[in-house]
């Protein structure tokens, strides 16, 4: 199955199945496959990625993204944990921008 089909797969209904496996998560259905892509890429995926960044990704990349993906659903800390992550990437980037306005 190449890559992108098991990306998708791997994605596919993912939130109401973590919804399931964790009913006291409140992520909304794009935050899990952000969350994966930030945590493959090492940074805000859209900084480093073009969109769509499955099209964009290594078979490397995307074979992270799916194995996070799966994981999710073993590990709510880890969860919460790439959560934070991308919560810091996001909110350094903003930090960033607001101190290079004059």
């Amino acid at each position: 199955m190449p890559f992108s089909e098991a990306y998708t797969q791997a994605y596919q209904n993912l939130p109401e199945r973590l919804e399931q496996h964790y009913p006291n998560l409140s992520f909304g259905n794009h935050c899990y496959l952000r969350m994966a892509l930030d945590h493959v890429i090492g940074d805000q995926l859209d900084i480093q990625i073009n969109r769509p960044a499955y099209l964009h990704l290594s078979k490397v990349q995307l074979q992270g993204v799916v194995v996070v993906l799966q994981q999710y659903l073993e590990s709510e800390s880890l969860i919460h944990q790439h959560h934070w992550q991308s919560m810091a990437y996001r909110n350094a980037r903003k930090k960033k921008q607001h101190e290079l306005q004059f």
